[in-house]
């Protein structure tokens, strides 16, 4: 990764939400003008001429804020990224990557907050009633760099033309389109962004992956020529729209089950500093579960959804 590009992506992990927030509407009046930056409660969104919407969100789990950030070159000879308090590249790769593709292409932006407790930027976006006229919605808040996850949408055309561009279905769920597809009736996609160990201590970025999805990513974007409608399935994953219910409906004041604390974590039962301690991400689906749920099978830990149909296969 060329240098002026790798510190743009460390800038991102560093601040708050708040401050990236700032941050980001400072960058986009300096690029796009004044009258295309709309800064509203629980979302930062930027109309482009390019008809693709991008998304992703500015919270992460970790409660502590980034200080000294390490580069492992073990694995990978473009280094991965982390830090002991949790490199938070769930989601700030999705805002890199964001930011860098409108560079090229002047594809409208939405940056949500607090999608980790439940999609709050993002239902608020839905209710604004600000309505992009776009082909489709792409997300970057996924790990590894390669998944591609639909969640309620079953358009089998969106879908080929996705995985077209060396991504591949994967099961999900939830994230901000979630909410904004179906609210938008626009067809919308979850793509890798290049972070791995999500909602741990252990998370890390893998600095080749992220460039990877960005060439991938900006030849998908090019491809503007069918419009693609959401087309509603019935989950895939029958406890989908039971945690996605839960989200919405969560008590802000239940304390966390280990330490106490108001717990303000996206899952139900631990705030975000025992939650890395305590749950694991499925290799298959991406959930956290308590470690407890899972289990280990040829080298991958899987929740107990993802395990009964690993086994059945």
């Amino acid at each position: 990764m060329e240098i002026h590009r790798f510190e743009r992506l460390v800038n991102y992990c560093r601040p708050s939400q708040k401050n990236l927030k700032v941050t980001l509407a400072g960058q986009l009046l300096r690029q796009r003008g004044k009258e295309r930056v709309l800064n509203q409660d629980g979302f930062l969104y930027s109309p482009g001429s390019h008809p693709v919407l991008l998304i992703a969100h500015l919270d992460t789990v970790h409660q502590q804020i980034p200080t000294v950030l390490y580069i492992d070159k073990t694995n990978s000879p473009a280094g991965d990224l982390w830090c002991q308090e949790g490199i938070g590249g769930d989601d700030r790769c999705g805002v890199f990557i964001v930011m860098e593709l409108i560079k090229a292409l002047d594809c409208h932006a939405l940056f949500t907050e607090d999608e980790e407790i439940g999609g709050r930027g993002a239902i608020k976006f839905c209710e604004s009633g600000i309505n992009p006229d776009v082909q489709f919605i792409v997300e970057f808040d996924r790990k590894g760099n390669s998944d591609a996850v639909f969640y309620g949408c079953d358009n089998p055309e969106f879908t080929n033309f996705v995985e077209g561009y060396g991504f591949r279905e994967s099961a999900g769920t939830f994230s901000d389109i979630s909410y904004i597809a179906p609210a938008l009736a626009i067809a919308a996609v979850n793509l890798s962004s290049g972070y791995y160990h999500a909602h741990s201590r252990h998370e890390f970025i893998r600095i080749s992956d992220v460039e990877s999805i960005i060439e991938r990513a900006a030849r998908l974007l090019s491809n503007v020529d069918t419009k693609y409608r959401y087309m509603e399935k019935y989950p895939e994953w029958p406890w989908e729209f039971e945690m996605r219910g839960r989200y919405r409906g969560r008590d802000r004041n239940e304390r966390c089950l280990y330490c106490g604390v108001p717990d303000d974590a996206r899952f139900p039962d631990y705030c975000p500093y025992c939650d890395s301690e305590s749950m694991v991400s499925c290799d298959w689906c991406g959930y956290v579960v308590r470690s407890s749920e899972c289990a280990m099978a040829d080298g991958g830990v899987y929740c107990k959804h993802c395990l009964e149909w690993y086994m059945a296969v």
